[in-house]
């Protein structure tokens, strides 16, 4: 893929354009674009860098470029297949986290900025109107260390990061397990995991899948911000994808293109649901068969063996789920990819909603900062005449 930036001027009035060019020198042969939607903002993953744009109350444009090198490139024994896969998960859901943790800083102090110019309180934050023209917002650019002090310390990070994921589990694999136990019980249907794995754990999926499909429209329903994110989800999407067409990336250009990606994290995780069906009946069958008194066991003793083993067994899951994405991202049109990929693609939905303008510039600042953080002459405030 090749890109080049250019600053045009037209009836007097600033424009960015990006064509294409040789990608920076040093990018890994199989490296894919990435990122993600963070508050009134998206964070972008480059060859050699990071970016979040930042849609301040104020109307401008605020990014944050860090250089980001993925742990599985720098340590040849974490690029096994599989195990790639789980520790890339780690590392992109700790740096989503604090790329959310940025934006949300950014918004606050933009806010108490706004709200201390006007001589009062601040609020909680409303996104004011952008310009007319998304073209003429004004860009501020922030390196490294010269960003906002962060609204909560490293260890807080972590300690709130750890709960997130033990809440995931509890939510996504303990729940949908017990509900499937339940529920065989108050149908009087033989469904016991020890007994029946497969149609046990098929059943499971489907209710994971109920289950995370009633998280995201209740979210979306009762908080306006998350429907945002939706948005500037969607923005990520199509920018992302208009490059690797190799459309021109200008917002009349990329305003067209699809809001869906194969390889998006919702499709990531309707993978992951299809995978643990197999993942989780094979390794239920492993233990009785290796264990046979294991099926005498109480329902709450087993069950409590079982969770515990599909909990310790995800990372196992995300990996193989990553390396399906991986490849179905690769070979999007090859009939099973097609086929494994269309849960996914339906799946977005509900997470890749229509963007407005406002939300594709922002999506195409951190694009750039983050597809070659070196080459910044023509990052600079645009206004109009």
């Amino acid at each position: 893929m090749l890109y080049t930036w250019i600053e045009m001027s037209q009836e007097n009035k600033h424009e960015v354009r990006l064509e294409n060019r040789q990608l920076p020198e040093g990018t890994p042969a199989d490296f894919a674009m990435g990122g993600q939607a963070v508050l009134e903002g998206v964070m972008m993953r480059g060859p050699k860098a990071y970016a979040v744009a930042v849609r301040r109350p104020q109307g401008n444009i605020q990014v944050l470029t860090r250089h980001f090198w993925p742990v599985t490139k720098r340590k040849k024994y974490l690029q096994l297949p599989i195990l790639r896969g789980a520790v890339s998960l780690v590392e992109m859901l700790l740096l989503g986290y604090k790329s959310l943790d940025y934006s949300a800083n950014v918004v606050d102090q933009a806010t108490k900025e706004m709200a201390e110019a006007e001589g009062k309180t601040a609020e909680e934050p409303e996104i004011l109107s952008v310009p007319e023209n998304p073209l003429l917002a004004q860009v501020s650019r922030i390196d490294g260390d010269s960003a906002p002090q962060r609204s909560i310390s490293r260890w807080a990070m972590v300690y709130m990061f750890t709960i997130s994921m033990a809440l995931a589990m509890l939510l996504f694999v303990a729940l949908p397990n017990v509900s499937t136990h339940v529920l065989g019980s108050l149908f009087e249907h033989d469904l016991v995991e020890v007994e029946r794995p497969i149609l046990f754990n098929l059943v499971s999926g489907m209710v994971r899948l109920g289950v995370i499909i009633t998280y995201i429209l209740v979210i979306s329903l009762i908080f306006k911000d998350v429907r945002r994110l939706f948005q500037y989800h969607g923005a990520e999407h199509k920018v992302v994808m208009a490059w690797e067409k190799g459309l021109p990336l200008e917002i009349e250009h990329i305003r067209p293109v699809t809001t869906h990606h194969p390889r998006c994290g919702t499709t990531f995780i309707a993978i992951v649901v299809l995978v643990s069906i197999f993942v989780f009946a094979l390794l239920t069958s492993l233990i009785v068969h290796f264990y046979p008194p294991f099926a005498k066991w109480p329902v709450w003793a087993s069950k409590s063996v079982l969770i515990l083993s599909h909990i310790v067994f995800m990372p196992v899951v995300a990996g193989m789920a990553y390396e399906v994405t991986r490849r179905a991202g690769r070979r999007p049109n090859h009939w099973l990819y097609r086929f494994l990929l269309m849960p996914g693609l339906a799946f977005q939905n509900l997470t890749a909603h229509e963007p407005d303008d406002s939300m594709i510039e922002v999506a195409l600042v951190a694009f750039r900062e983050a597809l070659d953080p070196d080459h910044r002459e023509t990052i600079r405030e645009a206004t109009a005449v």
